[in-house]
């Protein structure tokens, strides 16, 4: 049954090919990458997929759940030292979150 590592290394593994899907589905979109893409982008077989996750609806979830957990971290960065709505633009409009 699929669920999380218990090793360092295994750790690695999984969070490689989080990573290389993430990677894909936002060049390709989701539809665009196939799992195949992701394993060769990871360096990882369909044994190491399906050790992980369930299949392609899992993988896209931690995919995207990492991606949103980077832009979070990344406006949390960016906004850490805002103190008005004013200041808030001259922070978010180089990194194209600005209303358009």
């Amino acid at each position: 049954m699929p669920g999380e590592p218990r090793t360092g290394r295994g750790r690695a593994s999984r969070e490689r090919i989080v990573e290389r899907a993430a990677e894909l589905f936002a060049e390709r979109g989701v539809a665009g990458a196939s799992l195949d893409d992701v394993l060769a982008a990871a360096g990882a077989g369909k044994g190491q997929l399906y050790h992980y996750f369930r299949g392609r609806d899992e993988l896209v979830e931690a995919a995207v759940g990492l991606r949103c957990t980077q832009v979070l971290a990344g406006l949390t960065r960016a906004l850490g030292a805002v103190a008005s709505l004013d200041e808030s633009h001259g922070v978010l409009v180089p990194v194209g979150c600005a209303p358009r």
